[in-house]
């Protein structure tokens, strides 16, 4: 498949929002999901164009949108409001 690390990745995103979610009480998938997309797209602008360390055509940047959405949702979940 040509956009395999495509897919993967946006699996691996949704799938650590649900974890995520689920592990915090379920309060909002929707901002999980804002969140983890938000993080993922900032992890792979950081390895393809701030660092210059690899291209589309790589595996690399499917790990790096992973840990920027890990990062993101750590921080989310750290500093958002509780009622």
């Amino acid at each position: 498949m040509e956009h395999l690390d495509v897919v993967v990745a946006l699996v691996a995103v949704l799938g650590l929002a649900v974890v995520a979610d689920q592990l915090t009480g379920r309060r909002s998938l929707d901002q999980a999901l804002l969140v983890g997309g938000v993080g993922a797209i900032s992890g792979a602008f950081l390895h393809l164009r701030v660092f210059a360390a690899g291209t589309m055509d790589g595996w690399g940047w499917v790990g790096w949108s992973v840990i920027g959405a890990v990062l993101c949702l750590f921080a989310h979940f750290l500093f958002r409001g509780k009622r």
